[in-house]
């Protein structure tokens, strides 16, 4: 009787074992076939996010809204005061205003020829008052080609006259030559439009030191202002140890765009957009 108790209490245990035995079995099961791949998956996605997040974060992505607000109207702020600048440099720095070829106001080669009669009837009488010498033609001819643009003719003469004045309202000697040269075109960085241009005219006279200083010194003045590109000085031969022959090659500039179109709009903007997420 007790021996068939003991075999009978000792199957139940065997099969209590069974079954964690079995249970324990089905867990390492699942962990390797389901469990596993999951948590690999989850580790995998948590890194993705994790490079995620510093990608936006390195560009400003997980900011707050208004801080973003403030750092545009900080943006903006500064490019109203660039564009401030930028117009005083214009204010200091242009020769003349651009002339707008729009419409009716277009310039012609008629205007260019009527312009130029001006101008060599006016130094022509002006040098003439002061005792000093002028080139004949002022360095410019009357025959225009028919393919040639008269507004970058009429800006020529306008560099050539305002230079031509500097030295005659400073009283320097002689002026021996006088030549406009090709037009230098500075373009922004992206290529899309010019926003300096050159007119540069070759100016030979002659004048002591002294007047050559105050001749420098009168070409960095608003409204007769002068980019330097070349000077050369030489003694006159056979002339007074005093007198200097001067070679320049002076440069009048012309913005012919406004900055503001050259840098787009720079008012803030509210735009509207579907919620995202990330």
């Amino acid at each position: 009787m007790k021996l068939a108790l003991a075999a009978h209490h000792w199957s139940e245990r065997h099969q209590v074992a069974a079954v964690v035995a079995a249970a324990g079995a089905m867990i390492v099961v699942l962990w390797l076939l389901v469990l596993g791949p999951l948590n690999l998956k989850r580790r995998e996605l948590e890194r993705e996010i994790a490079s995620m997040r510093n990608q936006l974060a390195e560009k400003d992505f997980l900011v707050g809204e208004e801080v973003l607000r403030d750092r545009q109207r900080a943006e903006i702020e500064r490019g109203h005061r660039w564009l401030e600048e930028w117009n005083e440099t214009i204010r200091r720095l242009a020769l003349m205003e651009p002339v707008r070829d729009q419409g009716d106001l277009r310039v012609g080669h008629i205007d260019f020829k009527v312009a130029l009669y001006d101008a060599r009837f006016r130094m022509t009488r002006k040098a003439r008052s002061l005792g000093i010498q002028l080139p004949p033609t002022l360095g410019m001819q009357e025959a225009v080609p028919s393919g040639e643009d008269a507004r970058k003719l009429l800006y020529q003469l306008r560099a050539l006259e305002k230079l031509t004045d500097l030295a005659l309202d400073l009283q320097v000697g002689a002026i021996r030559q006088l030549e406009p040269l090709p037009p230098i075109r500075h373009s922004v960085p992206d290529g899309e439009g010019v926003f300096l241009e050159e007119y540069p005219v070759r100016i030979l006279f002659e004048a002591d030191i002294e007047k050559l200083r105050e001749w420098l010194r009168a070409s960095l003045q608003p409204g007769r202002s002068f980019a330097l590109r070349r000077i050369r000085v030489d003694g006159v031969p056979k002339g007074a140890p005093s007198i200097l022959r001067v070679t320049a090659v002076m440069s009048g500039l012309i913005f012919p765009a406004e900055a503001a179109d050259l840098i787009g709009r720079t008012e803030e903007r509210v735009l509207y957009t579907e919620p995202m997420g990330h």
